[in-house]
């Protein structure tokens, strides 16, 4: 089966219409059909003349020499014609008409009744099915009827063979949803594939290509924040459309008198909102349902001040509305002054860095802060957290500390056990050089990795040679190390705990002041809990009488640490959000 598609839209390739054509066409090809797309902006087709001399001097040729010869020829051997436009003024572009008057030489001029109706018969017996594809701006269907009524008047003659129309209102937000719409682009192939093996579409495609793509308010709220964002007032210069592609084709043929295609580039505009309520609609516009994955929030942003309002937004199932107003049930709520809000969604001000300064607050389920970055990145951002750190071996992030402590777990159990020293210091040196060399060759070794590679191989050496540490001076000189390198790693930018749990997040969290000032807390606690302990080792053995009240009071601060560990992450960013120790 061969189908022939033409898009009549002067956007081209870059155009909405070309979004909806190529899945259907994917589709169809998985069928087994061959496809071509005719694109009407890119052929120099002048108009009929009506002088009929494709029907009486030159039957079946037109004697126009322009690029229509060679479409007459593909359509011809087409099976199915797909005519794929934007609506203009409620039918299809200029460009598709022109080249569908045109097709007069494939008809015959004699008059014949067909039915009910008379027609002009066609010069060749050849039954060819049509598909229309077309997107609207308007957020209803009514607004196609001509549209429709003209595909049924051209496919009259052959009853049945309009094998679908598949008509798209508010087809504007196609260049903006990206995977937002992956339910949509999955549709149009299955639609095409049904045309080819069926010849029709299933009530389940039909049902789902009729759906509106954005809840109806937000498509409103969005389509004329987008609007007021574009139009210049009067006087002042502003920029031009960016509605086409860079390389935006003028004139009827895009030709110029030598037949060369002339161009013109077309700068874009000023994508930065002009006040508030454009910052807020617009997020929708970058929302990234692969970050959002099944999130289901109610984000409540109230902005006070000169050019603030209320509105909220709704996430779920992978889509983003947003709404004017105050939400039910909110589950977040975010407070900031208007002025805040328009210098952050302007990158004039970190998001992040602003809420550590207490510029504004937020109190609810904070777990959607940490997502921000992501969640409104743009749905081309492929900026996900990865499962685990390059490499073979496929162990997540927050495993990788427990590996590194692997080394310190066997010297422990040694020590207790008595066996040999080599056996003791040397098997953790083989291991934390494993450890680090994978670490360097895959990632980047942290501190943790480094330096416990460094103590083991000085102690192994050390025993090898005959001069093993003490039992005691391993227990103390080891929980120094510990301490030590942990409290050592705050000079860093980025703590040891974030070098392992920032591969739990997205990684653009990693560089988040929240997230950072977090993990240093952390970091801190569990270093001063490893130097407490080699204190207490020393005591045990300074003043072995209290033997077993330094030995509760060393296994303290690990459980206290661990309690704190657990609740710590989720209490402080809720607890600086809300506006608790302001950082001025």
């Amino acid at each position: 089966m061969y189908i022939l598609a033409i898009n009549g839209s002067p956007r081209g390739r870059d155009s909405n219409t070309d979004r909806m054509l190529q899945p259907f066409l994917a589709g169809a090809r998985d069928a087994g059909a061959t496809t071509d797309v005719i694109y009407v902006v890119d052929l120099d087709i002048r108009d009929c003349q009506g002088c009929f001399m494709c029907w009486t001097k030159t039957p079946g040729r037109c004697i126009l020499q322009d690029d229509m010869k060679g479409v007459l020829e593909q359509i011809k051997k087409a099976d199915i014609l797909v005519l794929a436009t934007p609506l203009y003024h409620f039918g299809m572009t200029a460009r598709l008409k022109r080249l569908l008057e045109r097709t007069l030489p494939l008809a015959d001029p004699h008059i014949i009744k067909k039915g009910d109706h008379f027609s002009h018969p066609g010069r060749e017996e050849h039954r060819m099915d049509m598909v229309l594809i077309a997107n609207c701006g308007f957020p209803d269907r009514v607004h196609f009827k001509a549209l429709e009524e003209h595909m049924c008047q051209l496919t009259k003659d052959r009853p049945g063979s309009l094998l679908a129309s598949i008509l798209c209102s508010g087809g504007e937000m196609l260049r903006f949803g990206g995977d937002g719409f992956k339910w949509y682009y999955d549709a149009l192939r299955r639609a095409g594939r049904e045309i080819v093996e069926m010849g029709h579409l299933s009530s389940e495609t039909e049902s789902i290509l009729a759906k509106e793509l954005v809840p109806l308010e937000s498509f409103l709220n969005m389509a004329n924040a987008f609007w007021d964002s574009k139009i210049t007032p009067e006087g002042v210069e502003g920029n031009k459309s960016d509605f086409t592609s860079e390389e935006h084709f003028t004139g009827d043929s895009g030709k110029n008198e030598a037949g060369e295609k002339r161009i013109e580039q077309i700068s874009k505009p000023n994508m930065l909102p002009r006040d508030c309520r454009e910052a807020v609609m617009g997020m929708v516009m970058v929302f990234n349902p692969r970050a959002a994955g099944d999130m289901k929030a109610v984000l409540q942003i109230n902005l006070t001040g000169e050019g603030g309002g209320e509105f909220y937004m709704v996430i779920q199932e992978g889509r983003c509305s947003v709404h004017e107003g105050k939400a039910e049930n909110a589950t977040t709520v975010i407070t900031s002054p208007a002025d805040v809000w328009l210098s952050i969604a302007r990158g004039k001000l970190d998001g992040a860095g602003a809420l550590m300064q207490g510029l504004y607050k937020v109190t609810g389920d904070f777990g959607i802060m940490l997502k921000m970055k992501d969640l409104f990145s743009g749905t081309d951002s492929k900026d996900e957290a990865p499962a685990c750190p390059a490499g073979p071996l496929p162990i997540p992030g927050m495993m990788w500390l427990t590996v590194a402590f692997l080394p310190w777990i066997f010297n422990w159990i040694a020590t207790g056990m008595e066996l040999n020293p080599a056996v003791k210091w040397g098997v953790p040196a083989l291991g934390s050089l494993l450890i680090w060399g994978y670490r360097k060759y895959y990632n980047s070794p942290t501190w943790m990795d480094s330096i416990s590679a460094v103590y083991f191989l000085v102690a192994g050496v050390f025993a090898l040679a005959g001069y093993p540490l003490s039992p005691a001076a391993g227990d103390f000189s080891g929980n120094l190390v510990l301490g030590a390198t942990w409290l050592a790693s705050l000079a860093k930018e980025v703590p040891l705990t974030a070098e392992y749990s920032r591969w739990n997040y997205p990684a653009s969290l990693a560089d988040n002041p929240m997230f950072l000032r977090t993990n240093a807390i952390i970091t801190a606690v569990w270093g001063e809990a490893y130097l407490f302990m080699a204190v207490m080792v020393l005591m045990m053995n300074l003043i072995p009488e209290y033997k077993i009240l330094w030995m509760v009071l060393r296994y303290l601060p690990l459980l206290l640490a661990g309690v704190f560990t657990a609740w710590f992450p989720d209490w402080y960013p809720a607890y600086i959000a809300a506006g608790g120790n302001k950082h001025r």
